[in-house]
């Protein structure tokens, strides 16, 4: 089951600012509301509340003063503690001012004319808030307050990110204290929201900002306050609005919407993250009701797993088969694995694969319980998952020995090893020294004769080989000493093929194999190709069968010429 956690703050008596009358009494009657529906964690900072625990044992102040409302958000979420269906509540009554074009929230020692030194600004607040983990931080400001109104001071222009934003009234408008009420008009209408059930109920962000636009308005008419404060509504991104708030009072049609929604944008491919924290979402506010509706919600959150799954290989790297392939293996080493049928990296996230799978399993014992006579959830059927204050998200993303990622990264490192030596390279410049070392022997044997007609021949290949590569024969060479190289390497094997050919036995093997000399040409031009890094055959045998025939013919009419 989702958590909830809540972050209250409510401030009378300021020291540099004018008291208020009622902003402890909003917080006070929050903080009991959010207690009577359950919620897991509640840290509650007034001018006479008790000190906050902690689940590490130590206690601070819950005096609302600048040093221990900074040291609370800089330090209380530094790790996430809740996960991403959880719920972290903000709300705040007290006095706020724009200073700069950035909003400001005053402690009780805040002064007016610092704000940007002794205020805390809603951003800071929201980024903080952000890192607890909640995939859905909401924060209610009834700020901009003064002595029978809470005059406005510009709070809430500026759209925060990634959270639900809603103040008490328009940037020109005032909050309003009624003494009859003994509250805020904007924390009242909040009271009766949160309880609202059946077809008028408050479940989701929308049906509640619905509710305030309507109800905020309707009591400064009655109380007769003017000017009517209107509350103002910031829901980033926009898809937030179908967020269930309170399963509880929630209805079929208002899942039926979440699962609406996700569908809509699996159709479309976008956001698959934030579709499957719907359908997440939606499970959890089932609690056992429709079973139909809850294997649609499933069935839906297994198709974006494997949307993710796909879009994630289709984004992958390939393998380029070129002769150049060790740089490329090493830069996408998943591919190594999956060339030589290894484990391959995961295409999604375990972490969060392993997470979606256990409140799956978790969700669907939940709703196995069911009692449909009794419209009731019989929590105590099912095995509850163990639950404590100091609950890290960390622990449900262990991954099993075999699949961490150093194990994995083991295994392309062993399967890898392989192409980090330059075979080819070896070989080429093991051909080519033979090659010199044979023309010196040779030269010193006749005394140079039998030397330039090799240099004769060699330049005659390289002259060749730099023609085919000119014409579309798919040969390819990235330099004239690459040519030149390859050329070399030809007449090795050509020579090496010769001496072999030489003798009586397996000269006439050869013949036999290559079927009387005509395919050797091919062979020596497809090895010597493969064994020069930058000189390419981009049609495979194909270009090697049309650069051995025209190698025969343009060295033939360049000997006839020469």
């Amino acid at each position: 089951m989702a958590e909830n956690w809540a972050v209250v703050i409510g401030i009378n008596n300021y020291r540099f600012l004018s008291n208020l009358n009622y902003a402890c009494e909003d917080a006070t009657a929050i903080k009991d509301i959010f207690e009577k529906k359950g919620f897991d964690k509640i840290f509650f900072f007034s001018n006479d509340s008790p000190p906050i625990k902690f689940p590490s044992g130590h206690t601070m102040g819950s005096d609302p003063s600048f040093g221990n409302l900074f040291n609370f958000f800089e330090n209380a979420f530094i790790n996430p503690a809740l996960k991403p269906e959880d719920n972290l509540w903000f709300f705040f009554a007290g006095h706020g001012q724009r200073y700069s074009d950035i909003d400001y929230l005053m402690p009780q020692d805040g002064n007016i004319s610092k704000p940007d030194v002794t205020g805390l600004g809603v951003n800071f607040i929201c980024q903080r808030l952000r890192r607890c983990g909640s995939g859905n931080v909401i924060l209610f400001i009834d700020a901009c307050r003064n002595t029978g109104k809470r005059s406005g001071l510009g709070i809430g222009q500026t759209l925060q990110q990634g959270v639900v934003t809603i103040t008490s009234c328009q940037p020109s408008e005032s909050s309003w204290e009624v003494d009859e009420l003994k509250h805020g008009i904007f924390t009242f209408a909040l009271l009766e929201a949160f309880t609202k059930s059946g077809n008028i109920n408050c479940a989701t962000v929308e049906k509640l900002d619905k509710y305030l636009q309507n109800r905020v308005p309707e009591l400064c008419k009655e109380y007769r306050k003017d000017p009517i404060q209107t509350p103002i509504t910031n829901i980033e991104p926009i898809d937030k609005r179908f967020f269930v708030l309170f399963p509880e009072y929630s209805t079929i049609a208002d899942i039926e919407r979440i699962k609406n929604k996700a569908t809509s944008l699996v159709a479309h491919h976008e956001n698959l993250d934030f579709a499957d924290e719907l359908c997440t979402r939606g499970m959890e506010a089932l609690q056992g009701r429709d079973s139909n509706l809850f294997r649609e919600l499933r069935k839906l959150s297994v198709k974006i797993e494997s949307l993710r799954s796909k879009n994630t290989e289709d984004a992958r790297p390939r393998l380029v088969k070129e002769p150049n392939v060790v740089n490329d293996v090493l830069k996408n080493p998943s591919e190594v694995s999956r060339k030589t049928n290894q484990q391959s990296t995961p295409v999604t996230n375990p972490y969060r694969t392993q997470y979606r799978n256990h409140r799956i399993e978790e969700i669907s014992k939940k709703s196995e319980t069911f009692n449909p006579k009794s419209q009731k959830f019989e929590r105590d059927n099912y095995p509850k998952t163990s639950r404590n204050s100091n609950y890290q998200a960390q622990s449900f993303y262990t991954v099993p020995t075999s699949e961490s990622p150093l194990n994995r990264q083991n295994q392309v490192d062993s399967i890898a090893f392989h192409n980090k030596i330059p075979w080819k390279s070896i070989a080429q410049w093991i051909l080519v020294v033979l090659g010199i070392f044979l023309l010196v022997i040779l030269s010193a044997s006749d005394g140079g004769a039998f030397l330039i007609p090799l240099i004769v021949t060699w330049i005659i290949t390289t002259i060749a080989l730099v023609i085919i590569t000119f014409l579309p024969t798919g040969v390819e060479s990235d330099s004239f000493g690459k040519t030149a190289v390859t050329a070399l390497v030809f007449g090795v094997l050509n020579g090496v093929v010769g001496v072999i050919a030489g003798l009586p036995v397996l000269g006439g093997v050869l013949w036999l194999v290559t079927l009387g000399g005509l395919l050797l040409n091919l062979i020596l031009f497809f090895l010597s190709a493969k064994l020069v890094e930058g000189f390419r055959l981009r049609w495979g045998i194909w270009s090697a069968i049309i650069g051995a025939f025209l190698l025969s013919m343009i060295t033939s009419i360049l000997n006839a010429i020469i």
